[in-house]
């Protein structure tokens, strides 16, 4: 599935931000406009929204309802001192409690948050040069995450 998000923002790279926008408002089915909306539909999916939020704190579930126990980002994105997000998600999912865990578990930059955003929108928060740094570092971290 992370090959195809690459490949999706490889092509929209290569074909421009508003090359998809205008194959997007088309429906235009070209190789670049399927490879993105694959993206779309995986990074726009409750798991992935969940810890890709604009507000300070993550969400749960399919219909995304705000985190029990009040949980906050805190200033690292790993939850505040005393409440990290590692103390619950421990590196193994936990069939007994259902709370599913990988390493290093924390919530995405503020930077890489997409509530919201449309197809259009999302391709250029991902190709925003100003984002650049935290996206690439954030790809080159999803290609090896469990998460």
């Amino acid at each position: 599935m992370w090959r195809a998000m690459a490949v999706g923002l490889v092509l929209v790279a290569a074909t421009g931000s508003a090359a998809l926008n205008a194959a997007l408002a088309q429906k235009a089915d070209t190789p670049s406009v399927a490879a993105f909306r694959v993206v779309y539909s995986v990074a726009t999916h409750p798991r992935c929204m969940n810890c890709h939020t604009t507000v300070g704190w993550p969400t749960q579930g399919d219909d995304q309802h705000r985190h029990t126990f009040n949980v906050l980002r805190g200033p690292d994105g790993k939850g505040p001192p005393g409440m990290k997000c590692t103390t619950c998600h421990t590196e193994t999912n936990q069939a007994a409690g259902n709370v599913p865990g990988a390493k290093d578990w924390h919530m995405a930059p503020v930077a890489m948050g997409w509530t919201g955003l449309s197809p259009a929108a999302l391709c250029k928060a991902l190709l925003d040069p100003a984002r650049t740094p935290e996206v690439m570092a954030a790809g080159k971290a999803m290609a090896s995450s469990p998460i």
